[in-house]
């Protein structure tokens, strides 16, 4: 049963199932995406639309898994965003170097050549989360400017500190 159930530490409810589910599509889209530039960048033959989208449907999976399994095994020392991010950089790093290794089988290309295309779907990746992550803290920086305060739920006035000075008799 996925209600109730949790993933990554988050409980998922119905709601967070759903976006959970958009973005693994949108996520999905973007790295087929991200595969074809790669390609090309490394000037590797482009595989067709099918062929790519199974290969980055693939590896899509395997680094979620890849994730899940480094979250595991650093839960016991390691929380909060240490945690995750430590997760997120091992499994980034680990996922590279099989790629890497993949692509020279998958696509029938040397070593160095998969070796750049590994590198170069690295770095765009790199590069669109970290315009995601942008884009997001900007729309919710802004979300939180056009939110009004309540008085009532705002700290109280610090009051003047009182000094007490002593006189010696």
């Amino acid at each position: 049963m996925l209600f109730g159930a949790e993933m990554f530490g988050i409980d998922m409810t119905g709601t967070t199932l759903l976006w959970v589910v958009v973005w693994c599509v949108v996520a999905l889209l973007v790295e087929l995406i991200l595969f074809k530039g790669a390609c090309a960048l490394a000037d590797v033959a482009d595989p067709s639309w099918l062929f790519s989208f199974l290969i980055v449907l693939v590896f899509f999976v395997g680094r979620g898994l890849l994730a899940w399994f480094f979250f595991e095994q650093f839960r016991g020392s390691l929380d909060g965003m240490g945690l995750y991010a430590l997760s997120f950089v091992t499994s980034g790093v680990v996922f590279w170097a099989v790629c890497a290794l993949a692509y020279a089988l998958v696509l029938s290309t040397s070593l160095k050549k998969s070796l750049y295309t590994a590198s170069a779907q690295a770095v765009l990746d790199a590069l669109v989360g970290s315009l995601a992550l942008g884009v997001t803290l900007f729309v919710l920086s802004i979300r939180q400017i056009g939110t009004p305060v309540n008085k009532s739920e705002a700290a109280p006035p610090a009051e003047a500190p009182v000094v007490a000075v002593r006189h010696a008799p």
